[in-house]
Parts: structure tokens; C-alpha cells; sequence
């Protein structure tokens, strides 16, 4: 039995599609040719580290399913009623 795709659920996919493609356009951080390569690869992980983290929050913002089955129930009240009351509502 397939469900049809609810307005939140477009929408957030949508969205991701829409942002995946931005999320590596931010400015490189400068290393100077005197810059050691472990300080190098230092910068280089924070910055990974900071687009990992702010990629996982845009996604549990626009799915609060995922956010859910992450831990994160930041979002909780976002998430759809799949009750039958609010399934026939849908």
C-alpha cells in the first residue's frame, strides 16, 4: 500500500534538493604556503566539520521525521498526524 506524499514532505524534499548543491559554495578558508600540513588539515576538518553539522541541522528542520529517528526531538511538534483523524484530514 503506497500513501500519497504529504505537503511537508514535498516541500522538504524539494528543499533539500534546492540546498544540496549551495552547501559547498561557502569561502574556503585561506591557508598561506608557511602554514604546517597538520594545521592545514586541522582547518580543513573544522570546515568539514561545520558543513556536516549545519547540513544535519537544515535536514531535521525540514524533515522532522529524520530529526526524530536521529535523537534530535527538537522538532517533534512538527511531525505529521498519522492518526486516522488526521490522515482523513490530509
Amino acid at each position: 500500500m503506497t500513501y500519497p506524499l504529504s505537503r511537508r514532505s514535498a516541500l522538504a524534499v524539494a528543499g533539500s534538493a534546492a540546498i544540496a548543491p549551495l552547501m559547498g559554495c561557502g569561502k574556503a578558508p585561506q591557508i598561506s604556503a608557511g602554514t604546517s600540513s597538520a594545521r592545514a588539515a586541522s582547518v580543513a576538518d573544522d570546515a568539514f566539520q561545520s558543513l556536516g553539522a549545519d547540513w544535519i541541522e537544515a535536514s531535521c528542520r525540514t524533515q522532522p521525521v529524520m530529526a526524530t529517528e536521529l535523537g534530535n526531538h527538537a522538532y517533534d511538534a512538527e511531525l505529521d498526524d498519522v492518526s486516522a483523524t488526521g490522515r482523513a484530514a490530509a
